[in-house]
C-alpha cells in the first residue's frame, strides 16, 4: 500500500495587538496639546497681567470724530443760494377758557294778589229796611176793634223776592191773617247765604195789629 500523504498545515496567523495599544498614542497626543493650550491661556499678558476680581476693566477708547466743515455760501451764478436758517416756528399756546360770571337773574315781579272779599257767613233771609210797607188794617176788624198778632212764614228765592207765604200762627181773625199775608208778599228781603252764595230760604215774620187812641 502506498503511504497516505498528510494535509498541509497552515502556519498560525499573527494575533492583532489589543485596541488600547493602538489608541494610546492619540490619547497622549491630545493630552499634550490640551496642556499646552492651558498654559498659554493662563500666562499673564504683557500690558496688564491677568484679570483679577474687583479690578475695573480698562475703558475702551472712544472713537474720535472731527466736525464737518460749515457749509459755504455759493458764489453768484454757481446755482447754490445762501443757506439761511429757517424761521423759528412758535408752537401754538392753548388758551385757557375765561370763566364769565353768570348774569344775575332778574327779579320776577309777582302780580299783586287781588284783595279777597271777606267771607260771608251763612245766614237766613231778612227784610230790607225801608222795603217793608205796613199792612192795611181790615175795615171790619177796625170797626169791631179786633186786634192780634199774625206769624207769617215767608219762602224767599235767591233774588230776595218772596215766592209764597203761609200762616205759621193765626191771630184768631181771618181778616187780620189775610191782610198780614198780603202785606208780606210785597216786601223785599236779603236772600239767604250758604257757602258764600245766595240761596233759597224762609223766615217767620210777626205782624201786629193794634188800635191806637
Amino acid at each position: 500500500m502506498a503511504p497516505s500523504s498528510a494535509p498541509p498545515v497552515e502556519p498560525p496567523k499573527p494575533t492583532p495587538p489589543p485596541l488600547w495599544r493602538r489608541t494610546w498614542p492619540w490619547i497622549a497626543l491630545a493630552f499634550i496639546v490640551g496642556l499646552v493650550l492651558f498654559v498659554v491661556a493662563i500666562r499673564p499678558q504683557q500690558h496688564g497681567g491677568f484679570f483679577r476680581a474687583g479690578d475695573v476693566p480698562p475703558a475702551a477708547s472712544e472713537p474720535g470724530y472731527s466736525p464737518l466743515p460749515a457749509p459755504m455760501a455759493g458764489e453768484a451764478g454757481s446755482g447754490i443760494g445762501s443757506l439761511e436758517p429757517p424761521p423759528a416756528v412758535e408752537a401754538p399756546v392753548a388758551r385757557q377758557p375765561v370763566e364769565r360770571p353768570a348774569p344775575a337773574a332778574a327779579p320776577v315781579e309777582r302780580p299783586a294778589s287781588e284783595p279777597r272779599a271777606p267771607a260771608v257767613a251763612d245766614r237766613k233771609p231778612r227784610p230790607l229796611p225801608g222795603r217793608t210797607p205796613p199792612p192795611n188794617y181790615p175795615s171790619g176788624a177796625l170797626r169791631d176793634g179786633t186786634t192780634g198778632t199774625v206769624l207769617v212764614l215767608v219762602h224767599i228765592g235767591p233774588d230776595g223776592v218772596p215766592t209764597s207765604t203761609e200762616i205759621a200762627q193765626s191771630s184768631g181773625s181771618r181778616d187780620l191773617d189775610r191782610a198780614a199775608a198780603q202785606a208780606v208778599r210785597r216786601w223785599q228781603f236779603e236772600p239767604a247765604i250758604a257757602d258764600g252764595h245766595p240761596t233759597v230760604g224762609d223766615v217767620v215774620v210777626p205782624i201786629d195789629f193794634k188800635l191806637t187812641e
